[in-house]
């Protein structure tokens, strides 16, 4: 069964399938769309501007049992057919308008149709696009921008097209992650009082040759991004920002001008060739995470300390030496990492943070660990791998929230029998250490499902590790074992 629209489009029934084919070559399968519209409702069908908001704000719940409802309400697949026909026939007539058909296949069949030589698809297939961008429906923005409709206008004709919407229905991540892509290379171009300038609350710029002078109209900037380009002087009149990262920048200095941001709760300023800290970063009293990876820091400040509200700080791959006593004073911290630095000692105030949950010291010089880190009975992770540590404080082992520990890379010669304490740990990696044994007492570690202890001194390993029902991946390699393992793991030997 066939049935021609016009020239360019036709539609074939091929069983029990109803398929478009436009100039011969077949362009989908059609779907339908279901509606359960209670007739109380029917009234209110007018207010809708198009079939995409139908379809969102009315049941589809008859669309998921497609083949049940066919069968339930006696519909033919040449019932189908001809409703297929109906709809796209109604779509041609009237001058190919997206609104009578879902923006599925109304947009992606009629830049097909203007690919292919169709006179009126191509004549109308800008207009379409716009007028239903401007329209301010948000599911049809994002459908446009995902699909890259927007791609085939100028700037000029950019400009134009975003004056003329309204996005007060477009929720902010919609608005900053899809339309913003658009915006940032043509910011210049607009009209400081513009309207769309207001909506900007997120931005991100890598790369360009320049940030736009334009930025300082963004009264309502919360978030702002700037990866591989200069930092202009400009960006301190942004009084609202909430979040600033500033990545691979050249800068040697701290910039002055954060000291200036009240209201900043997340910092990052990272892969840069930072040396120090500034005292004047303790006017960030609202600062909840600070992020300084990848510079050349050689001291953890006092000013960092007296940050009561920090709760995340992360400096890894310095030039760090020590901590100082005052990094105590972070009682709101819950994640602290300093790995890939050169620290010899951590002082023991470490073990007054008790909201800290998560600490890295991995690729440092410790030889030793404050047995003030058993106060820490909020940590879940701990990571101190390739230092030089001979031996753990006990108390370690009584860190009983304890779910990731990894101490490889070390060389500890001795595991206690009180590693049975840490019930919830799931993954223990004590790879690349000295170990000649291992206590029974880990069978007891009922929750691990991760062991590593390849690059020891093992000739044995004791059969409570059979106890272990959760564990899934066992690391035996490069050891001296003589003892046969039974295969009832997934075991690396």
């Amino acid at each position: 069964m066939e049935y021609k629209i016009n020239s360019h489009l036709v539609l074939k029934l091929t069983g029990t399938k109803t398929s478009i084919f436009v100039d011969g070559q077949l362009f989908k399968q059609c779907h339908f769309l279901l509606l359960n519209i209670p007739v109380q409702k029917l009234a209110n069908i007018d207010e809708y501007l198009s079939i995409d908001e139908v379809s969102e704000y009315l049941n589809r719940s008859m669309e998921v049992q497609h083949q049940n409802i066919a069968s339930e309400y006696n519909i033919t697949p040449e019932q189908e057919f001809h409703a297929h026909c109906s709809n796209l026939q109604a779509w041609a007539e009237n001058n190919y308008c997206t609104k009578i058909l879902h923006r599925n296949l109304a947009f992606p069949l009629l830049k097909r149709l203007a690919d292919t030589g169709d006179f009126l698809a191509k004549k109308i297939f800008k207009e379409e696009v716009a007028e239903r961008f401007t329209s301010g429906y948000p599911s049809v923005i994002k459908f446009l921008i995902e699909n890259k409709y927007l791609d085939n206008f100028t700037n000029e004709e950019l400009i134009i097209l975003f004056e003329n919407t309204d996005f007060n229905n477009c929720n902010a991540d919609l608005f900053n992650s899809e339309v913003a892509n658009y915006i940032i290379p043509i910011l210049d171009f607009f009209e400081s009082d513009s309207s769309v300038l207001s909506h900007i609350n997120k931005l991100e710029i890598n790369e360009t040759k320049k940030v736009p002078d334009l930025i300082t109209e963004l009264t309502n900037l919360q978030e702002l991004s700037l990866r591989n380009v200069s930092i202009p002087e400009t960006i301190k009149s942004l009084l609202s920002l909430r979040k600033l990262t500033l990545s691979n920048n050249k800068l040697t200095e701290f910039p002055a001008f954060i000291a200036n941001l009240h209201f900043l709760e997340h910092l990052e300023i990272s892969i840069n060739n930072l040396k120090k800290v500034p005292d004047s970063l303790t006017n960030l009293r609202y600062l909840s995470a600070l992020f300084l990876p990848q510079n050349n820091i050689k001291m953890i400040p006092k000013a960092i300390t007296n940050l009561e509200s920090l709760e995340c700080l992360i400096l890894t791959h310095n030039n760090i030496k020590y901590v100082p006593k005052s990094i105590g004073e972070l009682t709101s911290l819950k994640r602290l990492s300093i790995s890939n630095n050169t620290l010899n000692n951590l002082p023991d105030s470490i073990g007054k943070l008790h909201s800290l949950y998560y600490l890295n010291l991995n690729k440092n010089r410790l030889v030793f660990l404050p047995k003030e880190l058993g106060n820490l009975r909020s940590l879940q992770i701990l990571f101190v791998s390739n230092n030089g540590l001979k031996e753990v404080p006990k108390s370690i082992w009584n860190l009983c929230s304890l779910k990731s520990l990894n101490l490889s890379n070390n060389k500890l010669t001795d595991i206690p029998d009180s590693i049975e304490n840490l019930r919830l740990l799931q993954e223990l990696d004590l790879s690349n250490n000295k170990l000649s044994n291992v206590p029974e007492s880990i069978g007891s570690l009922s929750s691990l499902k991760s062991l590593n202890l390849s690059n020891n001194k093992l000739t044995d390993i004791p059969d409570s590790i059979e106890n272990l029902k959760y564990l899934e991946e066992l690391n035996l390699s490069d050891n001296e074992l003589i003892a046969d393992l039974k295969p009832s793991r997934k075991i690396i030997i």
